[in-house]
């Protein structure tokens, strides 16, 4: 057994107004070309939940590096040096509407939330977070070519966790704008959430993008979780899918339901693993 908790979803709502509340609102109508604020904004978000991971025991590794003359940051949470079967979970801490409670603070405290239900010798699962996912998957895409990322991934799966809560539907991606998703973690995702008896979507997307895309790209094993109302789905954009880069990407907005549902099949997957 690697899991030593159950999921509590109040602690993930917690978490997720924790971040809101150092997060300024943004109106996605308004241009925004601040980039020494907008990373300050993704810094504080960061900020908060590298302090929950350092009370339950992980060490952090910042990895900094340049955009535009300034210095934006991800981070790599762990308990243990890197060895062979490591399962790495991803999000990002930028945002660019409203207080970014669905994209992307859902998946930061899921993650944390998730850490949280390991035991605690269980080291072989590490969480990253990374920064201007919003501005290109910069955060991502220098993660995976960088010396930490390569020595990592050459050794992890990786799963990313992209805009969790607001949508009914918990969706596997089967690709997203081409970048195919590992058929072996779709099949055990899928699986763990047959066992728990919860309805799964598969779906593939090639409007949006996201951090798994640098990871598959790369050939590293990988699989992306998110949520939406699959009812409002054509396949393309379409209001009502859910919150993210609107106005109402706001704590209140998010269904608790969806959380519960989505760290349940992970901790499966997790024991499975």
């Amino acid at each position: 057994m690697l899991i030593d908790k159950k999921f509590d979803v109040k602690h993930v709502v917690k978490t997720i107004e924790k971040i809101c509340e150092v997060s300024e609102f943004i109106d996605p109508n308004l241009s925004n070309r601040d980039m020494k604020l907008y990373l300050h904004r993704g810094k504080r978000r960061l900020a908060v939940i590298s302090n929950e991971f350092k009370k339950l025991g992980y060490r952090t590794s910042m990895q900094e590096f340049k955009f535009r003359g300034l210095v934006a940051t991800n981070a790599l949470f762990a308990r243990g040096e890197i060895s062979e079967g490591t399962l790495l979970l991803t999000a990002h801490h930028d945002y660019i509407a409203g207080l970014g409670a669905e994209d992307n603070a859902t998946a930061l405290a899921t993650m944390l939330e998730i850490s949280r239900c390991l035991e605690e010798k269980e080291s072989r699962i590490m969480f990253a977070s990374f920064d201007l996912e919003e501005l290109g998957l910069r955060g991502s895409r220098h993660f995976v070519v960088s010396h930490l990322g390569r020595q990592l991934l050459a050794l992890s799966d990786v799963i990313a966790l992209e805009c969790l809560g607001s949508g009914k539907d918990v969706v596997i991606c089967r690709a997203v704008i081409g970048a195919k998703s590992s058929t072996v973690l779709v099949s055990a995702l899928h699986r763990a959430a047959r066992k728990l008896g919860h309805r799964i979507v598969l779906e593939s997307f090639d409007w949006f993008n996201s951090d798994h895309v640098p990871f598959a790209e790369q050939g590293v094993r990988t699989v992306e979780l998110c949520s939406f109302n699959s009812e409002n789905y054509s396949g393309g954009p379409a209001l009502n899918v859910n919150v993210a880069h609107s106005s109402l990407d706001m704590p209140g907005n998010i269904r608790p339901s969806t959380l519960k549902i989505i760290g349940r099949i992970l901790l499966q997957f997790i024991d499975d693993f």
